[in-house]
C-alpha cells in the first residue's frame, strides 16, 4: 500500500516538472508568477479539504513549520522558473530532483549526525556526477 503512494509522487512530481516545462514554452514572463500562485492555490484548497474530509486539526508549531516550509517552496519553484528560460530543461531538473537529495543527505548528516555509510556516500558521488554529466 505504501510504495503505491511513492509511486503516485514519483509520477506527480515529473507531471509537475512536464506542466512547468510548459509554462516556461508558451507563457509569457508574468506566467512564472501565475503559475505559482496556481500552483500553490490548489495546494491550499486541496490540504484545506484533506482537513476538512479528515478528523486532524492543525497545531500552531504545525502551522509554524508548514508556512516556513512553504516560502522555502516558493522561492525555490519562482528561481526553478526562471532558471527554465535560460538554461536548458534537462539541465534545471536534473540539478534540482538530483541535487536536492544529496544535498539534504549531506545536511542531516552534518547537522543532526545521522550516520552514512560508504554506499551512501558513494551513491551522493554517483548522484553528483550524473548531474555533471547531463550538465556537459
Amino acid at each position: 500500500m505504501k510504495s503505491k503512494f511513492v509511486v503516485l509522487a514519483f509520477f506527480l512530481n515529473g507531471t509537475l516538472m512536464v506542466i512547468m516545462q510548459i509554462f516556461n514554452r508558451f507563457g509569457k514572463d508574468s506566467s512564472v508568477y501565475s503559475f505559482v500562485f496556481i500552483m500553490f492555490t490548489v495546494g491550499l484548497a486541496m490540504t484545506l479539504l484533506f482537513f476538512l474530509v479528515g478528523e486532524r486539526s492543525a497545531t500552531r508549531r504545525g502551522v509554524i513549520i508548514g508556512f516556513g516550509l512553504g516560502i522555502c517552496a516558493l522561492l525555490a519553484m519562482i528561481l526553478q522558473l526562471k532558471s527554465l528560460k535560460t538554461v536548458p530543461g534537462i539541465v534545471v531538473f536534473s540539478v534540482v530532483n538530483g541535487g536536492n537529495p544529496a544535498l539534504a543527505a549531506i545536511l542531516i548528516h552534518a547537522i543532526f549526525r545521522e550516520k552514512l555509510g560508504i554506499r551512501e556516500f558513494l551513491g551522493i558521488g554517483i548522484g553528483c556526477s550524473g548531474i555533471v554529466l547531463l550538465s556537459i
